[in-house]
């Protein structure tokens, strides 16, 4: 038999003991993997999108998702997913992403290519397998400097001297 919860209580003149076990036939599946990942490096920022996973007990609303980012293939040295790479998940709650379909990071390392996955996480906690890993680079862009009280860079303003 296995025990699904004990419980024991201990109030003055009453000790109560009490075991639930859960007998329902039916199991928990683990969701899909999400669909439609893409990647939108913008300067030294990523934004993540993906399609919403489908499961066979819980709605597509109440999944949640968690994100994997490394610089090597199947890393995840910059966005540890709190899973195994087969999708087993270390730790009880929602993913890192929590129910959102689109993620940001920031200040990434310019010149660099990212490795990154997702995987949609159920209401019983159990991981999907990952999505087909994607990667992209950032680029190295220099930025845009402005003087003065308007915003024409100083590379485009007539520059006078005075005699």
């Amino acid at each position: 038999m296995a025990i699904d919860l004990l419980t024991l209580s201990k109030i003055p003149r009453n000790e109560l003991t009490q075991v639930y076990r859960n007998d329902t036939a039916i199991a928990n599946t683990p969701p899909t993997a999400p669909t439609g990942l893409s990647a939108l490096p913008s300067g030294r920022e990523v934004t993540f999108k993906w399609n919403k996973a489908t499961d066979a007990q819980t709605p597509a609303d109440g999944l949640s998702y968690n994100l994997r980012v490394g610089t090597t293939p199947g890393g995840k040295d910059i966005l540890a997913p709190m899973s195994l790479n087969d999708g087993t998940r270390q730790v009880v709650g929602l993913g890192n992403a929590n129910q959102n379909t689109e993620w940001q990071l920031k200040d990434l390392r310019p010149d660099k290519t990212y490795y990154w996955s997702v995987q949609a996480i159920d209401n019983a906690w159990a991981g999907s397998p990952f999505a087909s890993e994607g990667s992209f680079t950032v680029a190295n862009r220099p930025p845009l400097l402005n003087y003065g009280p308007d915003t024409t860079p100083w590379h485009y303003r007539n520059i006078r001297s005075s005699s």
